[in-house]
């Protein structure tokens, strides 16, 4: 039986959403999830389907499971403001599409649909859409400026201390930055609200494991390994370092596509409109 990474796998299936086939993309999400129940990357696929069919509840809730793990998704975060926008939830739909530009700003898929979002709320169309400090403090981790990165995202927290995906990003800065003490508290909170957030399984895993306490940073690395079998997001944030190293993980691939029940005739309607910014954000593969 012919075998196959989860990676490549995963990138088989996003051919499969782009190219309308969700049948066969939702069978093998399932097949790769049998092997590797906490896999993130196939619930995020899970959603794109749902939200290619039109099941706005499901792919919430997939994107919602997303985001649980990592705050930091970007196309979990545009998927939510693709559903919140057809149910005409216009804050919510602005709320994370604000997000997926913090995460990315240089997206112009993104920063347009976040011009027409705010025309829709304001009346007007803005020229352009500002940094806001939350993609400053991004930004300033990005280009290795960490003090500059915690200073800004501190008074952010004190604002809003529900921005988990801020107190992502303020553990990493300080873990970059060497603060270890703080990064490790920062950590511990997250996993007190999100016990399977992967960067801080991994960071605070590994602040343990450097520091004697090995028997807990094993187990929160084999935690973020079921989150990321191939050790991806590892790889990514700690380089050579990584205590985790690179991995295939091979699975048979599915042999045959379950046959999905036939579906009822319904009244034609219109055509819906394309969700363009997913299919791009998905296409581009932002982190």
């Amino acid at each position: 039986m012919a075998e196959i990474g989860l990676g490549e796998y995963c990138d088989e299936v996003k051919e499969l959403i782009k190219a309308q086939s969700t049948d066969e993309a939702i069978a093998i999400c399932r097949h790769i999830l049998e092997r590797s129940p906490k896999y993130i990357m196939p619930y995020r696929l899970l959603g794109e389907a749902a939200l290619e069919r039109e099941e706005y509840d499901e792919a919430a809730s997939l994107f919602t499971r997303v985001l649980g793990a990592n705050p930091e998704d970007v196309i979990a975060h545009v998927g939510l403001a693709v559903v919140h926008d057809e149910n005409k939830e216009l804050e919510e739909a602005i709320w994370h599409l604000e997000r997926a530009f913090e995460l990315a700003p240089g997206n112009t898929e993104i920063r347009q649909e976040l011009k027409r979002l705010y025309g829709e709320r304001e009346g007007v169309e803005p020229p352009r859409v500002k940094l806001t400090p939350a993609a400053l403090a991004r930004l300033y981790l990005r280009e290795g400026l960490y003090d500059r990165a915690i200073t800004e995202l501190r008074p952010l927290l004190k604002e809003d201390p529900d921005r988990v995906d801020l107190k992502v990003a303020l553990a990493e800065a300080l873990w970059r930055e060497g603060r270890r003490r703080e990064a490790a508290e920062s950590c511990q909170e997250i996993l007190e609200l999100l016990p399977n957030c992967l960067k801080a399984n991994l960071i605070l895993g590994l602040i343990w494991k450097e520091s004697g306490q090995e028997e807990e940073g094993e187990t929160l690395l084999a935690r973020a390994q079921a989150l990321d079998p191939e050790n991806g997001v590892a790889q990514e944030l700690f380089g050579e370092a990584s205590p985790l190293p690179p991995e295939k993980v091979l699975l048979p691939r599915l042999e045959e596509i379950p046959t999905p029940p036939p579906v009822p005739e319904v009244e034609e309607v219109a055509p819906p409109k394309p969700e363009e910014v997913v299919e791009e954000m998905a296409e581009e593969e932002m982190p």
